[in-house]
């Protein structure tokens, strides 16, 4: 399922935020995200890679506002969240929700799970009864015993207390959610747990998701769409086979050449020497573009180029 022809859910127009440089260093602001247009269908979910601080997670919050923009809109559900009130805005909140990545700084450690999952209901007014109910209800969706509601977040592994992170998203019912990188602070042992775990809940609770991660593997798992973030701005858009079949700017290629393949050893060679001129061609990019359609559903910020020829990419594992 996919978000195709479907009213977004969350929409973002030109938007743009900047963040000064430290103290002292005389260097100009820095752009963290300049000049975004995004949407999330309902059912969708939404892949947003990138190298760290390329503004991946700045654009996540400004999408909630949990950051405020410097310019742009971000409108929800026909609604323009940008020119809301504080008060309208919080009860909008429990309709958008936020994963965080590490999931032990996300849980207050003096509440119990129960008092946890349940924070994100005091607005719905609900009795004791139904909280319990509603708590219990969206436990087990996360698969997780109602044995654990006494418990504090550090008597939980990192696979539970994650699932306790994801249960107090899903407990208000929300419409979207944005999952900031929500397995790299994970066992590897876990981490298939909790991907197979999103894309089970995405199928049966029909969300508008963001899933943000450096991991395309990951990515390429969970995601119909999938949005390239290079230095605050997006350089490539389109469908998850795509964008990972036939990529077209040279960043998106520079991240998919990285990606380990447990190719021959005789094939490294080449294989830096593929991201080398990646990293060239890069490098001698032209004024920066916005997104233009190239082939249905496929977007690229180039000022020019070829899609007739398919582009192939040499990967080895170092």
């Amino acid at each position: 399922m996919n978000g195709d022809g479907q009213q977004p859910i969350v929409s973002a127009s030109n938007l743009r935020k900047k963040f000064a440089a430290p103290w002292g260093s005389g260097s100009a602001p820095v752009k963290a995200v300049d000049g975004v247009n995004i949407h999330v269908a309902r059912g969708e979910t939404l892949g947003l890679v990138g190298e760290s601080g390329s503004g991946k997670s700045t654009l996540g919050r400004l999408l909630l506002r949990l950051l405020e923009p410097d310019t742009g809109s971000i409108v929800f559900e026909g609604s323009n969240l940008t020119r809301m009130s504080s008060w309208r805005l919080r009860r909008l909140r429990p309709r958008m929700q936020i994963v965080f990545q590490n999931p032990y700084s996300a849980l207050n450690p003096r509440m119990r799970v129960h008092q946890i999952i349940g924070f994100n209901l005091s607005a719905a007014r609900l009795s004791g009864v139904n909280r319990r109910a509603r708590v219990a209800e969206v436990l087990k969706l996360v698969g997780l015993d109602r044995d654990i509601l006494g418990r504090y977040p550090h008597q939980l592994s990192g696979g539970q207390a994650q699932r306790v992170g994801i249960a107090r998203a899903l407990v208000s019912s929300p419409t979207f959610l944005v999952a900031d990188e929500p397995l790299s602070a994970l066992d590897l042992s876990v981490q298939a747990e909790i991907l197979n775990l999103f894309g089970d809940l995405q199928e049966r609770l029909n969300l508008a998701c963001l899933f943000i991660s450096h991991n395309l593997q990951v990515v390429r798992h969970v995601a119909h769409r999938v949005a390239v973030m290079y230095e605050g701005r997006i350089v490539e858009l389109g469908s998850r086979d795509a964008v990972y079949e036939d990529p077209l700017h040279p960043y998106t290629r520079l991240l998919l050449s990285a990606i380990p393949t447990g190719a021959r050893s005789s094939d490294i060679a080449g294989a830096r020497a593929t991201r080398q001129r990646l990293k060239d061609e890069l490098r001698e990019l032209g004024p920066e573009t916005d997104l233009r359609e190239v082939r249905p559903g496929h977007s690229v910020a180039l000022s020019s180029i070829r899609v007739d020829t398919p582009r192939p990419i040499a990967l080895a594992q170092e």
